[in-house]
C-alpha cells in the first residue's frame, strides 16, 4: 500500500437537518481528524452517527456550518465535489449500489489479491494452514461475486464494496455499519488491512454497534448522544466515565462491564 500524503479533515460548527424534518440531525459538530488515525463511530439508534459519517463524506451538504480539507474549506460545487470524491471512499451498509457488475468487479479484486507483491508475500510467509484459509477465502469470495449483485448477501455486498474502495487509493475511509454485517473471520480480515491503510498515512472513520469488537483497535471512540459529540476520546477513557458507559452501553453505571 502506497505512502498516503498528509491530511486533515475537520468540521467548524456543523449542523444537519433533513428536509422536512424538525430539529437537527446532527447539531453543531466541532471535531478535527488527522491521518493515521482509526476513529470508531459509537451510540445508540438514532443518536447521529450515519448523517455525520455521510456530511464528513460531502454525501450530504451541511444545512449549517463548514467541512475543511487541510485547512481549505470545502466548496460543494462540481469542481469541489469531484475533488472530495478523490480524497474519501465510503462503504455504507446495504452496499449494492456501490459495487461494479459481477465480472467487472471480480477481476479487480482478483488482480489485487493475486498480482500484488503483498498478496504474494502474505502467502509465502503464512503457515500452511493459513494458506489454507487464505486460498478457501478466497475461492469463496470469488464465487460470490460472479453472482448477480442482487443475489449478493449483505456480508458479501459489504466486502465487495470495501475490496473496491481501499483499490481508490483515498486518503480518507469511511464505512457506516458495514462492519456490523461481517462475520468473525471477515472482520479480522477488514480490520488487518485498515490497520495497514492507517499506518500508511490514512484517516479511518467507521460506525458500528459492536463496540467490544474495535476497542482495541480504534484509537480513538467517537461517541454520539442525542444528534451530538458527547465525547472523543481513546477507548480506555470511554470506557472509565460511567456515563459514557451507559450512553454507549445502555448500563446503569454502577453495573460491572467487561471486554471479552
Amino acid at each position: 500500500m502506497k505512502r498516503i500524503a498528509p491530511i486533515g479533515l475537520e468540521m467548524r460548527d456543523v449542523a444537519y437537518a433533513y428536509p422536512g424534518q424538525s430539529g437537527w440531525a446532527i447539531n453543531h459538530i466541532n471535531l478535527k481528524f488527522d491521518g493515521g488515525h482509526k476513529v470508531a463511530v459509537v451510540g445508540r439508534n438514532g443518536s447521529g452517527k450515519s448523517t455525520l459519517l455521510m456530511v464528513a463524506a460531502g454525501l450530504l451538504r451541511p444545512t449549517h456550518g463548514q467541512i475543511f480539507i487541510n485547512g481549505q474549506p470545502v466548496t460543494f460545487d462540481l469542481q469541489g465535489t469531484l475533488a472530495l470524491r478523490r480524497l474519501v471512499a465510503t462503504v455504507l451498509v446495504g452496499c449494492d449500489d456501490q459495487i461494479m457488475d459481477a465480472h467487472s468487479n471480480m477481476r479487480g479484486v482478483t488482480l489485487d489479491l493475486w498480482d500484488s507483491t503483498a498478496a504474494h508475500t502474505r502467502l509465502r510467509d503464512a503457515t500452511l494452514g493459513q494458506r489454507v484459509e487464505q486460498v478457501n477465502e478466497l475461492r469463496r469470495m470469488i464465487n460470490a461475486l460472479l453472482r448477480p449483485r442482487h443475489a449478493l448477501s449483505l456480508g458479501e455486498q459489504a466486502i465487495a464494496a470495501m475490496q473496491s474502495a481501499l483499490r481508490l487509493e483515498a486518503a480518507i475511509l469511511i464505512l457506516d455499519h458495514a462492519f456490523d454485517v461481517l462475520d468473525r473471520f471477515e472482520r479480522n480480515e477488514l480490520l488487518h488491512q485498515l490497520d495497514a491503510f492507517a499506518n500508511c498515512g490514512g484517516l479511518v472513520l467507521l460506525s458500528t454497534h459492536d463496540i467490544a469488537a474495535v476497542c482495541d483497535w480504534a484509537s480513538m471512540l467517537l461517541v454520539m448522544a442525542g444528534h451530538e459529540v458527547a465525547m472523543m476520546a481513546p477507548p480506555n477513557c470511554i470506557l472509565a466515565d460511567s456515563f459514557l458507559r451507559r450512553v454507549v452501553f445502555g448500563k446503569d453505571p454502577s453495573e460491572r462491564w467487561e471486554l471479552h
